[in-house]
């Protein structure tokens, strides 16, 4: 059976499985973003160290040969880096900024005259460590200075690009990615999972309401397992019953009343006296066809109203008749008794 709505609503489980997978995208997206960082910093960290490490190996391995003047043997020790990964390029240059050995043999014999290159030869002689000339995105570039015996015979310098810096982040982005739909996934099954039980536990619960809609009885709900369902279905059973109890209750009275009304309209009808009742909160006059008859009319051509009576009373008896109905209402009589002349219909008066 279709429960009627007052109007369309989205179903709660849609509601619990987007309100799942937004917060699984959300938690996922910080956490994608905060290990991409992390990795980034960490890999950018692992590359200045390795072209560190590379340069400073350069340095070493020059210095002998830079003591010969043996040119042939430092292009050997360049070249030997020449498989290193991402490296652009490496070289050794003279105090004066002269190339003396390069990966790149077209730059050897050159001078170096770039802003770069210039700010690197007129560093102190006190600098001992690997100096960074270039660190961003796209390279690092370091250089290390020469020393034997307390003299800088030149300068070691090697560039490094930044490809596997890119790659790893680019793997890392995508494993999160990964991450990010499974657990959106997996938790979104979770969610439909849950909702599915709690809409078959609600099930009966809505039925049951939309019974009492329709005015029908309502079945009983059967015990769930669900501590908040089971609430629900208590107060709605207290409802049920209270709900039933009121209704057996107004049919005993509309039985009643009824009941009541046949006899009083059985006594009525066979008695000689004309009856009339005045319901103040309907406005309501009730006058027996007896008491209609009395002053000449039919039931039928007399109305049930109070102008039938307050019309027809004696001009110089109506201000004490209406004094004393308002006396009663009022509480400053006990009962209301008043005699007075009424119309007849043939226009005669009566007592």
């Amino acid at each position: 059976m279709k429960i009627p709505f007052a109007r369309a609503t989205v179903s709660f489980r849609w509601h619990l499985v987007l309100s799942v997978a937004f917060v699984h995208l959300v938690m996922m997206g910080i956490f994608v973003f905060d290990l991409v960082q992390n990795q980034k910093n960490f890999l950018r960290l692992v590359s200045n160290e390795q072209t560190t490490n590379l340069v400073r190996t350069l340095a070493l391995n020059s210095r002998l040969w830079l003591l010969t003047n043996d040119v042939a043997g430092l292009a050997e020790v360049v070249n030997s880096l020449s498989e290193s990964p991402d490296l652009l390029y490496a070289m050794v240059i003279s105090p004066e900024g002269k190339v003396l050995a390069c990966t790149d043999a077209s730059v050897t014999g050159k001078i170096l005259d770039d802003p770069t290159s210039l700010r690197l030869l007129s560093s102190p002689t006190s600098q001992t460590k690997p100096l960074p000339l270039i660190d961003n995105g796209k390279q690092i570039d370091v250089a290390m200075p020469i020393f034997a015996g307390g003299s800088r015979l030149g300068w070691a310098r090697l560039g490094t690009g930044r490809q596997s810096f890119y790659s790893g982040l680019g793997q890392v982005w995508r494993d999160g990615l990964i991450f990010t739909v499974l657990a959106i996934a997996a938790g979104s099954v979770f969610a439909v999972l849950i909702a599915k039980k709690l809409a078959d536990n609600l099930r009966p619960l809505l039925q049951a309401f939309a019974d009492i809609r329709t005015g029908k009885t309502p079945r009983p709900i059967p015990p769930s397992s669900v501590l908040e369902i089971e609430i629900l279905r208590d107060g709605f059973d207290s409802m049920r019953a209270s709900i039933e109890s009121e209704r057996d209750l107004r049919n005993l009275a509309l039985r009643d009343a009824e009941a009541s009304k046949e006899r009083f309209l059985l006594a009525v009808n066979g008695s000689n006296d004309g009856i009339w009742d005045w319901n103040l909160l309907t406005d309501e006059l009730f006058l027996s066809t007896k008491w209609k008859e009395m002053i000449g009319f039919s039931d039928s051509e007399l109305p049930n109203a109070f102008s039938s009576f307050a019309d027809r009373i004696h001009p110089d008896d109506k201000p004490r008749v209406m004094e004393e109905i308002q006396k009663y209402l009022s509480g400053e009589r006990p009962e209301y008794r008043v005699e007075f002349r009424f119309l007849h219909k043939n226009g005669s008066w009566l007592w």
